[in-house]
């Protein structure tokens, strides 16, 4: 069906359905409004009788301030004739009305009647219906709507994994366990599916049943190992005295093997690594190259092992079907499950509504709700219909579009801007309306853009008949709907191109070398900035309706995909002094403000907690830099004063509210004086001004305590809808570039808009191996969870989202009224972003074969046809040009002067390390004797970063993760990658998982030599890790600690201090083995460069240098006083087994004894110290 043009004001209106396309720029608004006019006047259709639905809130405020003007402009106009500055088609229609007072009469009747016009989002379109039908319906009277349904779920997933978790066999459980950690990790392995998607693989079967599979070809490879694993090891201990394997498989052979040995003996139920090696294609790609040269003689090498083969394939397969089917019936169970279990609470969610009045009108009552709510209106206006699903589609087609014909349907939207599939929007709904639409009518007037920037796009759309992939969707021209002048750019009386094709050049000299993502980063914003003061500074001049004026930096957009790209860009802008906002619908609790916050209260709710002051204080509030924090936080005066202040922010705030509280933080540690200089210090202030407003508000209207207030503001930051808390709006936002994802710029416009980022496409799809969502031949959605169809299907779903990138493109370079930049660069893909060859500018001028950038121009360059469009070279050097910004006379700052004084003896926080401080200053320095080692005699360490960095990296793994985990084959890369990240170490992964894989699984080993067990041998519920105390401490002085510790070679004498209140700290690892506790320390410092660098004298050294012996008499001590206190029976002698301190860099489990301190405290000297620092 061809698409024929559609005037609001003059077309013939129709029954039946009528699918009207808009695009963008055409007046879709100005065209709902209008059709609402001319029910109400020529078919005296009441408004509560007229159905217009959008998809936001705001659309539809929008819609309805519309609808009441043009009603009220209709009425002025009838009533007192007035016409200047009227809209032309306006006039002419009610020039041309029969009837002009029957016309007031109807609009007046409308007009007092607006209150009860039926505008509604899609959501409350639904909840009333459901609500004021709800025997038809068959839904509760009373629903309570719930926005954000996640902690539902959680529990639906939590109770699936209960129930089938909780009666497996060991075995079972530890297979899923090994490909899903907790709940949350299966969870993400489903969550693409949709409400109403179809599932494959299609067959359902139970989790019991799967599992039979499993055990019976495990049988089977049991059979097998018993009769067959002689013979092979055999066959492995020749190959590899022979060499033949590579390095790493040799190396991990021993404890591989014993591994299965273990698994098929029954020994030990958690599947071993890399079972396919039993199997002869997977070995084939261990065997060594070099020995066995080409496919034919690694084949013949293998040909005599006894391997399993198809028992071993058969197993693993069985193996992955079962966690496949473990996943399916989990997504089945939230399709239905969530809704059931929403129900039996009485409430929904909105997608709830959307589905359940689509169930009621294909239920057995449909008949009698289809009359009801049919029978309630005459006309209905879809607005923004690209945006719908399947289930909306339902709901309208079964309302309004019989083929009785009774009503007025119009679907209004623009299948070229259907960009929100990540919200459950489904492009292939609309098509289906399309093609069962009485009429389809286009609005092809373009009236936000100045006529060379329409030209401009349609020529760039026209280039490839199948612009946007789909068949079913094709560009078709639009026309300029205003004059030539209007809305031009200006410079020097001439009038400027009104798209700008920027291409970046080669960043090599060679010409073809493309750009890496992160580095492109850089010089595109520093363009954009350029460009920007170009046409602030640079006399450019817009004219807006025949009067010229100078552009503002408000009149700019820049067009992102990201919030964090968007953030780059205002950062950038901000460093040079333009002003720049991101239009963001994040609300003030997603801010690194409110984190900032966060940390800061946390600390004042728990000021003696010396970690969350600590943390507190590396905030921006305080402006102090890495070397800054850390001189303060190692300066026991200092850390003195910060805990004070905070123990009085505590006070304060418990005693007189948040808000007091919060205002004497500000003055006392100049927080705003602070962050004034840093970019964006007026919205961070705001921001921060904002949170503490609404906090204090929760907190009087609620009588909230401390701890409640931050359980409030947790909640608020973790929430998904908080939509009432958005970001404060500044005056000076309006002077502002604005930086908006492309995806929230749809229905804005500006009259210069950049879009650096249309080169860009995600690679997430590529990269996805648990959930693939596509439509198939009936165009159903399907969510693919693994099937054997799974790489193909991946292919359909690339290609949908092709298409939707060729949509993203369209809402990019439609927002412009005026000029547009366009950028475009050679970008080689990574493993989260594709190559921009495969991008949709890329498909649309068909540069998909084009290699190197000046190929790749000369598809821009056939654009170029007049001066309305330019191209430009970007250079890949860096301009260093100044930024010409007029900077403010900075204030006189001076130093703040603090004064000193003494804690409250009972509130006085010390730890080890300020007790410990100061030993250097009576021990006369470090050892300087150190044990030389040949290169010879010992391996080497593990080459990683010096510093403290990669101590909490170790610290971090040791702690978060397992040890049979850190101690196993699996690669956890990722892992590794999180805690470098976090703190900012720069560290390869494998050598990082090869020194943890040494710290546990090296034997412990006793001074006697004897060895002991591993920490991989630990089971998890004998680990304690960070064990937090807290010390009462006695009055009195260091003094008696150095007379009763002087004996000891790891022990340095402490500076002479008193001692009263408290002693705090974290022991790395309590652990429990054979009925004995230990205490262990783990320890990265750098002896060497060699193993035997960190042997017992190098040890006792690094001990006394860090005087960590006082470290560990204190920690047994602590440890020692808590058994006596909580363990019935307890006896340190045959109870406590000693304190381990591992220095990771020098253990090896072929170097036993090697990185390993160890030391058993004495118990009459435990007591004395007990005696000199226990409080009674």
């Amino acid at each position: 069906m061809s698409v024929n043009s559609f005037d609001a004001a003059s077309a013939v209106l129709n029954r039946g359905v009528n699918v009207v396309e808009a695009s963008a720029g055409t007046g879709k608004t100005y065209a709902i409004a209008m059709l609402v006019l001319r029910f109400v006047v020529e078919f005296e259709v009441a408004v509560e009788e007229l159905l217009v639905v959008s998809y936001t809130r705001a659309a539809t405020e929008e819609l309805r301030s519309r609808i009441r003007t043009r009603l009220l402009e209709a009425r002025n106009i009838l009533t007192d004739g007035s016409r200047s500055g009227d809209d032309p088609a306006l006039l002419a229609y009610l020039d041309n009305l029969p009837n002009k007072a029957l016309a007031i009469a109807r609009l007046e009747i409308a007009l007092l009647d607006m209150d009860r016009a039926a505008v509604f989002t899609i959501h409350g379109f639904c909840q009333r219906m459901l609500q004021e039908q709800a025997l038809e319906s068959g839904q509760l009277f009373d629903m309570e709507l719930t926005a954000d349904v996640s902690k539902i779920r959680s529990e639906l997933v939590a109770d699936y994994w209960r129930r089938q978790m909780y009666e497996l066999s060991d075995f079972h459980c530890s297979l899923f366990l090994s490909h899903f950690s907790d709940p949350d990790s299966l969870y993400e392995t489903v969550k693409g599916v949709g409400a109403e998607d179809c599932i494959e693989p299609a067959d359902r079967i139970s989790v019991p049943e799967s599992l039979m599979s499993v055990d019976t070809a495990l049988t089977e490879l049991v059979d097998w190992w018993n009769e067959k694993s002689d013979a092979l090891y055999d066959s492995f201990s020749k190959a590899l005295d022979e060499g033949k394997f590579k390095k790493p498989f040799a190396e991990n052979f021993e404890q591989w093997w014993q591994q299965c040995g273990r698994f098929f003996s029954g020994t030990e139920r958690r599947l071993p690594p890399r079972l396919e090696f039993f199997g002869r294609t997977p070995l084939m790609d261990e065997l060594n190259g070099t020995k066995l040269r080409g496919a034919a003689k690694k084949e013949a090498f293998l040909e005599d092992f006894p391997l399993a083969d198809s028992i071993v394939d058969s197993f693993l397969e069985s193996c992955k079907n079962a966690v496949l089917v473990f996943r399916i019936n989990l997504a089945l169970e939230l399709q239905g499950g969530l809704r059931e279990r929403l129900l039996s609470q009485g409430r929904f969610s909105f997608d709830d509504l959307v589905v359940s009045l689509a169930q009621a009108l294909d239920g057995p009552r449909r008949e009698d709700l289809q009359r009801v709510l049919a029978g309630r209106f005459q006309v209905a206006l879809i607005d923004e219909f690209q945006d719908t699903d399947a289930a909306q589609y339902r709901i309208f087609s079964s309302l309004f579009g019989g083929s009785s014909k009774h009503h007025f349907l119009y679907l209004i939207g623009d299948p070229k801007q259907a960009i929100y599939k990540f919200r459950g929007a489904d492009i292939a709904a609309y098509f289906q309306a399309r093609r069962s639409a009485d009429y389809l009518l286009g609005l092809e007037r373009n009236y936000r853009s100045n006529p060379l920037l329409v030209a401009a796009v349609n020529r760039l759309f026209l280039q490839k008949e199948d612009a946007f992939v789909s068949p079913e969707l094709s560009y078709n021209r639009v026309d300029a709907a205003k004059s030539g002048d209007c809305w031009k750019l200006w410079q020097d009386d001439r009038v400027q191109a009104a798209m700008v094709y920027c291409s970046l050049e080669s960043p090599e000299e060679d010409g073809v070398t493309p750009w890496t993502s992160g580095k492109i980063r850089e010089r595109l914003e520093l363009y954009v900035a350029a460009e920007i003061r170009k046409l602030l500074h640079g006399g450019s001049l817009l004219t807006d309706t025949g009067e010229k004026r100078g552009i503002t930096a408000g009149d700019i957009a820049i067009l992102v995909r990201s919030n964090k790209q968007a953030e780059s860009f205002q950062e950038s802008l901000a460093r040079g002094g333009i002003p720049a906002i991101v239009f963001s619908r994040k609300t003030v609790f997603e801010t690194p403000e409110c984190r900032d916050l966060q940390r800061v209260a946390e600390a004042v709710a728990m000021p003696s907690d010396v970690r969350l002051l600590r943390s507190a204080m590396s905030s921006r509030w305080f402006g102090m830099n890495g070397p800054e924090l850390y001189e303060q936080v190692h300066d026991e005066q200092i850390m003195e004063g910060w805990l004070e202040r905070f123990h009085d922010y505590n006070r304060l705030w418990q005693e007189k509210g948040f808000l007091a509280m919060m205002n004497s933080l500000f003055v006392r540690e100049s927080v705003f004086e602070t962050l004034c200089a840093l970019p964006l210090a007026e919205r961070q202030i705001s921001n921060i001004q904002h949170l503490v407003e609404l906090l204090q508000e929760k907190e009087s209207a609620d009588n909230l305590h401390l701890f409640h207030t931050l359980q409030y503001l947790a909640t608020e930051m973790e929430s998904a809808e908080t939509h009432e808390h958005a970001q404060l709006r500044l005056e000076s936002d309006e002077q502002a570039v604005k930086v908006v994802t492309m995806h929230a710029v749809k229905g804005l416009e500006y009259p210069v808009v950049f879009c650096p980022y249309l080169w860009y496409r995600p690679g997430f799809l590529k990269q996805e191996k648990h959930c693939i969502s596509y439509h198939d031949d009936q165009n159903r959605r399907v969510a693919d969870l693994g099937s054997a169809h799974f790489q193909k299907r991946r292919e359909t779903a690339l290609s949908e989202e092709l298409a939707e990138e060729a949509r993203l493109l369209y809402v990019a370079v439609t927002r412009a009224s005026s000029r547009c930049y366009v950028f475009w660069a050679d970008v080689r893909g990574s493993r989260f972003d594709m190559p921009s060859s495969e991008s949709a500018l890329a498909w649309v001028l068909s540069l998909q074969e084009c290699r190197g950038i000046s190929k790749q121009t000369e598809g821009f360059r056939q654009l170029c046809v007049d001066d309305s469009v330019e191209l430009q070279s970007v250079s890949a050097l860096i301009e260093d040009e100044p930024w010409h910004v007029a900077a403010a006379k900075p204030p006189d700052l001076s130093c703040r002067v603090f004064s000193r004084t003494s804690l409250p003896g009972e509130w006085l926080m010390t730890s080890y390390t300020a007790l410990a401080g100061s030993g250097h200053l009576l021990a006369g320095g470090v050892p300087e004797e150190k044990v030389p080692v040949s290169e010879n005699e010992s391996p080497k360490i593990h080459p990683l970063p010096l510093g403290a960095g990669l101590g909490n990296v170790v610290h971090g793994l040791l702690e978060d993760y397992s040890f049979s985990m850190l101690a196993g084959e699996t690669d956890y890369e990722t892992e590794c990658q999180g805690q470098c990240s976090r703190f900012g170490v720069m560290a390869e992964s494998d050598q990082l998982m090869n020194l943890l894989r040494d710290v546990t699984r090296t034997p412990l080993q006793r001074p006697d030599g004897k060895k002991m067990f591993a920490l991989s041998d630990l089971h998890e519920k004998d680990v304690l890790k960070e064990m937090p105390f807290y010390f009462h401490l006695r009055e009195g002085s260091t003094e008696g600690i150095n007379k009763l510790l002087q004996f000891s070679t790891v022990v340095q004498p402490v500076q002479e201090k008193s001692l009263q209140g408290y002693l705090t700290g974290f022991i790395d690892l309590v652990c429990r083995h054979r009925g004995k506790y230990y205490v262990m320390d783990y320890k990265t410092n750098y002896l060497g460069p060699y193993v035997s660098d960190y042997g017992e004298k190098q040890l006792v050294a690094a001990m006394y240098d860090h005087n960590y012996g006082l470290q560990y008499w204190i920690y047994t001590l602590v440890l020692h006083r808590y058994l006596l206190t909580t363990l019935s029976g307890y006896e340190y002698e045959r109870d406590f087994g000693g304190v381990f301190y591992l220095f990771a860099r020098g253990m090896r489990p072929d170097c036993p004894g090697n990185g390993l301190f160890s030391d058993r405290p004495s118990l009459d000297v435990l007591d004395k110290l007990y005696d000199c620092l226990g409080a009674k």
